[in-house]
């Protein structure tokens, strides 16, 4: 009903089955992008800073801090002296240190307090030299303070980022496996016959295929995740895009638009079905390993290696199989040149992305964690 809503106020086509396909139609996915945009812009408000207070309360290996793991916060380092009797020069001055040792000591990320590693000795020279105030004292002993908050800013700085890839991969997951299962759902239901493992259908007949306004939709949405990133890396609001990822999502959007204008609507579907299966596991993977917790370190790798394998057969193995054979053989005896041959063309374009990526799984499936930073570092450059 909301999308049937949406489309009789932007694009009547979505909302009246049998009507005739149009470029106008698109103009929904500029909507949908821009609410995407929103979206994320909340996510990153809300959801990043929780999941970076959870990672910084939580120690990177996993392990949470046992009570005999915490040293009482008023514990004193003793002084190689042996016990030194404690002088003030006033009862006033006595009191203002008794009030400042009742401060509670800071308590960093860990959940462990800090000692107090004071020096009874220095405490005494402090108090009981002449004009010495316990100030004095308390400014001397404090000395790597400001070294200490260093170390912690920076520890909260890289927490922050972890927290920001783990919480950008977690986002992209929920939409891709969304997608995937639009599209799994459309070809089980509206999709004519064309499948992966039964292509003739995908062409046959063409151009008589009855449209169905849920593959429709299915294209309309997909383009406009895809404009969604493409405006999210110019405007620098979530995913930053790559440019081998830029460059891809261009030439599908081309495909999108130009088989849903002709009616190569079920090959689409088909494609994107396919192609997209091994997006939500990637991103898994993406997710447990920028979270940086060790825990989870076994079964990072375990959902990268069902990453490899369903990219090896979705992408690699059945893409000539279920798209790139069928689109030389069967399409030209329906479809007229003048559109094979463009569709042929970025097609290609698209196919070779995918060896040039499998490759660079391979290399990270061999040597681990070595190969991530090696394309992290060029990935920056």
């Amino acid at each position: 009903m909301a999308f049937g809503l949406l489309g009789a106020a932007l694009a009547p086509g979505l909302a009246e089955p049998g009507s005739a396909l149009g470029l106008w139609d698109f103009s929904v996915a500029g909507w949908v992008a821009l609410l995407l945009l929103l979206l994320r812009r909340v996510y990153d408000i809300t959801f990043t800073p929780w999941l970076a207070r959870r990672l910084l309360a939580r120690p990177a290996d996993g392990t949470i801090l046992g009570a005999e793991a915490v040293e009482p916060a008023c514990d004193v380092a003793p002084s190689p002296a042996g016990p030194v009797a404690r002088t003030w020069d006033s009862a006033s001055e006595r009191d203002e240190e008794e009030k400042a040792e009742d401060v509670p000591t800071a308590v960093p990320a860990g959940g462990a307090r800090l000692r107090r590693m004071v020096p009874r000795g220095d405490e005494v020279m402090a108090a009981s030299s002449p004009g010495g105030k316990p100030a004095t004292a308390a400014a001397t002993s404090s000395t790597p303070a400001p070294a200490a908050a260093s170390v912690d800013t920076e520890t909260a700085e890289a927490v922050h980022k972890r927290a920001a890839a783990t919480a950008d991969s977690m986002w992209i997951a929920a939409l891709n496996l969304a997608l995937v299962l639009g599209a799994w759902w459309v070809i089980a239901t509206h999709n004519g016959g064309c499948t992966p493992w039964s292509t003739w259908d995908c062409f046959g007949h063409w151009p008589n295929h009855p449209v169905m306004m849920s593959q429709r939709w299915y294209i309309v949405l997909s383009f406009a995740y895809y404009l969604y990133e493409l405006a999210g890396t110019v405007l620098g609001c979530g995913t930053k895009l790559k440019n081998d990822m830029v460059a891809h999502h261009i030439v599908t959007m081309a495909l999108l638009v130009l088989g849903y204008v002709t009616n190569i609507i079920r090959m689409q579907v088909t494609w994107q079905a396919l192609f997209d299966i091994s997006n939500p596991i990637l991103h898994t993977a993406k997710a447990l390993n920028a979270s940086g917790v060790k825990a989870v370190a076994r079964l990072k790798w375990g959902v990268f290696i069902l990453f490899a394998l369903s990219f090896l057969v979705c992408r690699v193995l059945a893409g000539p199989y279920s798209i790139i054979w069928p689109s030389f053989t069967v399409a030209p005896q329906w479809l007229p040149p003048s559109l094979c041959y463009p569709c042929w063309a970025l097609m290609i374009f698209v196919y070779i992305l995918q060896l040039i990526w499998f490759y660079k799984i391979v290399e990270i499936a061999v040597k681990g964690d070595k190969a991530v930073r090696k394309h992290t570092a060029v990935a920056k450059r």
